[in-house]
């Protein structure tokens, strides 16, 4: 949403855009610049919807979160901000809906006076929409896994993701561990490990899951690879190719406490060389 906000604010500058734009660095800067080329020649429709979205008080696919981060936003909040998120009327006296910036009549005025009380009140749960969602990015509709691409992560469904990421991750234990503790981890992990034992061996992954010494690195405090271990790991491994929006995307879907530590392997290893792991076919492929 910040990304199409910027691009249409943009678009105003005319000859100037691509200048102001270009200043924009990381993550944010590059979306910013993507979407503006999206509004090449007549595109006044799109620049419409993308500005009424960046208007809309909470991020789109609200829904998509998990309760565990919204009970976490709104646990420093009033009851009143439960109800604002929840969609439902404020207590303005005219009963006005929330989330509704245009100024409306209250029942029983003349017609053309407006009551000021309720727009006032729609103001604040504008606010406490707004406060309770800040740390929240747009969620994509969900998509069944695996991801097409690194941006595709944004939008799979908590399950896939889960499932995704644990399979990442037992294929670099497969590559960490082979050679003399092979055997051994094979019959302590049991048939999950012996399947990514031999799928890290055909195409697309044979030759492409890079050094086993990096590998080992990923996984070695991790073992034995217990709970939620498969899952960090895999975390740790496409941490070089989830753009930032994304990891924030996915993480949100998940359970907070889990959600939180995921997050913080992707941004640790976000800046980890790319040669250094799986390409991306390969991790793609571990659905």
């Amino acid at each position: 949403m910040i990304p199409e906000a910027l691009a249409v604010a943009a678009h105003r500058l005319g000859a100037d855009r691509d200048g102001v734009l270009a200043r924009l660095g990381g993550a944010l800067g590059e979306d910013a610049r993507a979407k503006a080329a999206a509004l090449v020649g007549d595109s006044r429709l799109r620049r419409a919807e993308w500005a009424a979205r960046a208007r809309v008080p909470v991020p789109a696919g609200l829904r998509g979160v998990h309760a565990t981060w919204i009970e976490a936003a709104l646990a420093v909040l009033p009851e009143r901000a439960r109800v604002v998120l929840a969609g439902g009327p404020g207590d303005a006296p005219d009963g006005v809906k929330t989330f509704d910036s245009s100024p409306r009549t209250a029942p029983g005025m003349p017609p053309g006076a407006i009551s000021t009380d309720g727009a006032r009140i729609r103001g604040l749960d504008v606010w406490l929409a707004r406060f309770a969602t800040a740390s929240f990015v747009p969620l994509p509709p969900e998509r069944p896994g695996p991801p097409r691409s690194p941006a595709d992560i944004a939008a799979l469904a908590p399950e896939d993701a889960l499932r995704w990421l644990a399979n990442v991750g037992l294929d670099q234990l497969a590559v960490a561990l082979a050679g003399p503790w092979i055997a051994q981890a094979a019959a302590t992990l049991g048939a999950d490990f012996a399947t990514a034992q031999a799928r890290i061996e055909l195409p697309p992954r044979a030759g492409a899951m890079g050094p086993q010494r990096a590998a080992l690195e990923r996984c070695l405090d991790q073992v034995p690879f217990a709970g939620d271990a498969r899952v960090i790991v895999g975390a740790r491994t496409v941490g070089p190719f989830v753009p930032a929006l994304a990891r924030r995307a996915l993480v949100l879907r998940l359970p907070k406490p889990l959600g939180e530590r995921l997050y913080a392997e992707l941004v640790a290893f976000a800046r980890a060389d790319v040669s250094r792991g799986p390409s991306w076919t390969a991790l793609a492929a571990a659905g």
